[in-house]
C-alpha cells in the first residue's frame, strides 16, 4: 500500500528523533524514563501490559521535548495477537516544585501493528495523536518516579479509529 512507505518513513524519522534527543539529554538536564502500566482499548472491555522509554530533552525551564518508544500486545483470537509498537513524542509544559513536577502535553507519533499467527503476518504503521498528564515525584537529585496518564487516537486504513487509555508508572533518571 502506497501510504504505508510514507508511514515507515514517518516512523523513522521519529527513531532519530529519540537518538537525536538522547544524545541532547546526556549533555543537557533532561532524563531517560522506564515505564510499565495498562493499555486500555475503548470500546473492547481489554487491558494488556505496555512497556515504554522515553528521553525527556529540556527546550526552557517549563518546556521539554519527550520522544518515546512503547509496546503491548493484544490478542486479536484465540490464535492470532497483534504487537503494537510506537514511536513519537510529545511537548510538555512542566510546573516545578522542590520534590514533584506536575506536567501536560500533547504529541503524536507512528503506531506499528503487527499480526502474528495461524502461519502468517502482517503489518500496518498508522498515525496518531494524543493527550497526556503526569507527576514526577523527586526521589533523589537524580531518580524520580513518575505517574501518567494518555489519551491515544490512532488512525486506521478505515473510517475508523482506535481509542486507548494509558496508565503508567517508572523510573526518570535525571543527568543533573
Amino acid at each position: 500500500m502506497k501510504g504505508n512507505g510514507t508511514m515507515k518513513r514517518l516512523a523513522f524519522a521519529l527513531g532519530m528523533l529519540v537518538v537525536a534527543a538522547g544524545v541532547a539529554a546526556a549533555e543537557d538536564n533532561g532524563g531517560f524514563g522506564l515505564g510499565a502500566g495498562i493499555v486500555s482499548v475503548k470500546d473492547s472491555g481489554t487491558s494488556r501490559l505496555w512497556l515504554t522509554a522515553n528521553m525527556r530533552w529540556m527546550l526552557a525551564d517549563n518546556l521539554a521535548l519527550e520522544p518515546e518508544i512503547g509496546w503491548y500486545r493484544m490478542p486479536v483470537t484465540a490464535s492470532v495477537n497483534a504487537d503494537e509498537f510506537n514511536g513519537g513524542g510529545s511537548v510538555l509544559l512542566i510546573l516545578p516544585a522542590n520534590k514533584v513536577d506536575l506536567f501536560a502535553g500533547l504529541g503524536l507519533g507512528a503506531h506499528m501493528s503487527r499480526l502474528s499467527g495461524s502461519g502468517g503476518s502482517n503489518t500496518e504503521t498508522q498515525l496518531g495523536y494524543h493527550g497526556l498528564a503526569g507527576v514526577d515525584l523527586k526521589a533523589s537529585r537524580s531518580i524520580s518516579l513518575f505517574g501518567a496518564v494518555r489519551y491515544e487516537i490512532v488512525n486506521s486504513n478505515t473510517d475508523a479509529k482506535t481509542k486507548l487509555w494509558k496508565f503508567y508508572g517508572g523510573l526518570r533518571f535525571r543527568s543533573h
